[in-house]
């Protein structure tokens, strides 16, 4: 049902940041119709997810945009939650227009193209931040009293502890 319709909004909260400049879009494809949407919201990151779950909510739509926020208990997640998809519903004629507030900066557009997988045992390095450039054979955790080295430069992207079951966070770059 959901590749009939014209766009499909996913609504998440992430406990690795909290609302502003960490807030992001996430999308499957790039688009002139997605990238229409996106300079309407003009949130402060997008994520273009190469790496995807062909299970994902919006994998199948012909617009497919995920609000990632901040944390669901933060009160400010709702409000800019609600904030721009009222702006999507004005850009698509849904609601009347008026003048409502933005972010106020320029999008950052990040590639996703992999993940840092857990390993039972294995600790990622409490210095690795999300957004901060790792590079090829910087330090990222520790397995079995060893050293795990990056293997290629990457971006961490929604990175900690507890976000997933399988993966420490997504592997992306600045595009």
């Amino acid at each position: 049902m959901i590749d009939t319709c014209d766009i499909v909004i996913d609504i998440h909260s992430t406990n690795t940041t909290d609302p502003g400049e960490e807030s992001m879009l996430i999308v499957t494809k790039l688009d002139e119709a997605t990238k229409n949407i996106i300079d309407t919201v003009a949130p402060p990151k997008v994520l273009v997810m190469e790496y995807k779950n062909q299970n994902a909510l919006i994998s199948s739509a012909k617009i497919g945009i995920g609000f990632e926020y901040g944390k669901n208990d933060h009160p400010q997640t709702l409000e800019w939650t609600i904030r721009d998809i009222k702006k999507i519903l004005r850009h698509l004629e849904m609601l009347p227009t008026e003048q409502v507030g933005d972010f106020g900066q320029k999008t950052v557009y990040y590639r996703v193209f992999g993940t840092l997988p857990k390993t039972a045992g294995m600790e990622i390095d409490k210095a690795i931040q999300n957004y901060q450039l790792i590079t090829k054979g910087q330090k990222i955790g520790t397995f079995e009293d060893k050293s795990m080295l990056a293997e290629q430069d990457f971006i961490p992207i929604l990175f900690g502890e507890n976000r997933y079951k399988d993966i420490f966070g997504f592997k992306g770059e600045e595009i």
